[in-house]
């Protein structure tokens, strides 16, 4: 019995001591998320816009039954001034360095006349805009003041883990200076919402009015730029854990880009690319890397000898193996810098160098193929394709439902570029060529807007 006793004794006192470690580290890492918040605060403010849309002349109405005396409303009108008109916005941002420095979001100050910003003791600036990005929605701007300020260090991004502590600091709903807390939930997303995305995914509660403001770590350095959330309603149903942040690596380039031109240039090859499925892997006896679909002519792929059908497999020193990648892989240079770049062309690997040009705002676009002859080749009716030949090409006039060619997206209307890699402009041509197919074929395809790849099977 006294054993018995002796060892409960123990046991609890062994299950006190637990206790009381456990509650030791939850006590620290509560103060670790005050020092953040002691840490931040100071830094991140508050951003009021405002923008005037400018007075227009209107058209006082007249009422339809003086038209019988006074004839029609557009003959008897006087203009009349409408008062110029203010439109009020807000978000949030953080300093970056003493000299006044803060980085937002584009979404937030872009368009705006005035720019306010208020820090947590109230004090407020007036801020000018330095520069901003759309394409990737960050924006400087910078306030003028006679003392060093407090400022937030940004983190290396690559280096953050799902999993790890997310901390958003922000003014939601008007509500200033709140802090929420969570943890990143994914990386590198990207949802469609701006051109270029590598999103920090966590569930640390953002709304409307924390765009701008700091995603930080548990040590109180900036993880990533907030910038929106995925919500029911148009983002009027509030936060349901689906909160973006743009990463601060990326953020670094752009941000320093800002504050030295007021606009950001990035590197352009001029080429359209393509994310490899096991059929065009199978074909081209590949197992990675990224395919070519178009290369602009006269742009600098172009010019150093690329073409539609190679894979990427390496930029820099990085290894590629879906489109987002090649294209942050780019991103990395600058314009003028020559990239150089692994290749699988014909099954043998090359390295080629390609000078990177300078990216334009503009879009290629290309020309709708309306117009076919009305006769048809069932030349590739195996692969589910019936052809016409008009103007020197070779234009997809029917896809049969159900077939390879319809499963893997061909639609009437498409010009049929190359087959097998081999340029095809008559019906002539893709016999030539259908003499030496197996059971699969590549086709590389155009919809009047662009290129891409193909892999179809008997």
């Amino acid at each position: 019995m006294k054993k018995i006793l002796l060892t409960l004794a123990c046991s609890a006192m062994l299950l006190s001591g637990a206790n009381a470690d456990a509650t030791k580290e939850a006590i620290q890492i509560q103060n670790a998320f005050s020092e953040v918040a002691d840490k931040a605060f100071p830094a991140v403010v508050v951003i009021d816009v405002s923008k005037t849309i400018k007075s227009q002349h209107s058209i006082p109405q007249l009422p339809p039954e003086f038209e019988y005396f006074f004839g029609p409303r557009r003959f008897f009108q006087r203009p009349q001034r409408v008062p110029d008109r203010e439109v009020k916005g807000s978000g949030s941002g953080f300093i970056i360095n003493k000299e006044g420095y803060i980085v937002t979001n584009h979404h937030v100050v872009g368009g705006s006349d005035r720019i306010t910003v208020q820090f947590e003791d109230k004090r407020e600036y007036e801020a000018k805009l330095i520069g901003s990005d759309p394409k990737s929605d960050l924006a400087v701007i910078k306030i003028d003041v006679d003392e060093d300020l407090p400022y937030l260090e940004l983190a290396d991004s690559n280096k953050v883990r799902v999993g790890h502590w997310a901390i958003a600091i922000g003014a939601p709903f008007d509500m200033d200076y709140s802090m929420t807390v969570g943890v990143v939930s994914q990386k590198s997303r990207a949802v469609g919402l701006n051109i270029y995305e590598n999103y920090i995914q966590t569930d640390a509660s953002i709304n409307p009015g924390n765009s701008g403001g700091p995603l930080l770590n548990i040590e109180g350095k900036v993880i990533g730029v907030n910038d929106f959330i995925i919500s029911p309603n148009g983002g009027q149903g509030g936060n349901i854990g689906l909160g973006f942040a743009i990463p601060s690596n990326m953020a670094k380039s752009i941000i320093s880009q800002l504050i030295e031109e007021g606009k950001v240039s990035r590197p352009w090859i001029g080429i359209a690319m393509q994310d490899l499925d096991e059929k065009i892997k199978k074909h081209l006896d590949v197992d990675k890397g990224v395919l070519v679909r178009e290369v602009f002519s006269g742009n600098p792929a172009d010019e150093y000898g690329m073409k539609p059908g190679d894979v990427i497999i390496k930029v820099g020193d990085e290894e590629v193996n879906s489109s987002h990648d090649l294209q942050f892989a780019i991103l990395k240079f600058k314009p003028g810098e020559m990239i150089p770049m692994e290749i699988v062309r014909d099954g043998d690997v090359e390295e080629i160098k390609v000078k990177a040009g300078r990216q334009k705002d503009d879009e290629v676009a290309g020309e709708n193929l309306n117009d076919w002859s009305k006769v048809n080749n069932k030349l590739l009716s195996d692969y589910g394709l019936e052809l016409t030949e008009e103007r020197e090409e070779l234009i997809v006039s029917k896809v049969i439902s159900n077939s390879s060619a319809d499963i893997s997206g061909v639609v009437k209307g498409m010009q049929i570029i190359a087959v097998n890699k081999r340029k095809v402009e008559s019906i002539k041509d893709l016999k030539k060529i259908l003499k030496n197919v197996g059971d699969t074929i590549l086709l590389y395809l155009s919809d009047g807007r662009s290129n891409f790849f193909v892999v179809l099977n008997k």
